[in-house]
């Protein structure tokens, strides 16, 4: 790779670390870490994916109580997704995720 090269790869990495996009995400990404909300729900969530986990060990997919336990998996995501906090991190993902998109269509455009 040439020195040019790099110095533009250095200079898009910036910009992208500046944009509005990228600096909202780090916000958001820093309430979620803080939130104590967020990591009591992220624990239940972790805990509805290993009983659901084990149950599947034990009982087929389609039974009653691999349903009941994928339910309640399905609700305890449901309830984190739910919140304000996870809201705003997952729009600003998406935002950010939109602009690196654009960027790489810029970028490969021409090839």
């Amino acid at each position: 790779m040439n020195l040019d090269l790099l110095n533009e790869v250095y200079k898009l990495k910036e910009l992208i670390k500046s944009s509005d996009e990228y600096r909202t995400l780090l916000a958001a990404d820093k309430k979620l870490s803080e939130s104590e909300e967020v990591s009591l729900l992220a624990y239940k969530k972790d805990l509805a994916i290993c009983d659901y986990e084990d149950t599947l060990k034990h009982f087929n997919k389609n039974s009653e109580e691999a349903l009941k336990s994928f339910r309640n998996l399905n609700e305890t995501i449901k309830n984190m997704n739910d919140q304000i906090d996870v809201k705003e991190y997952n729009k600003s993902l998406v935002a950010l995720n939109l602009m690196l998109t654009d960027v790489q269509d810029i970028i490969f455009k021409g090839l």
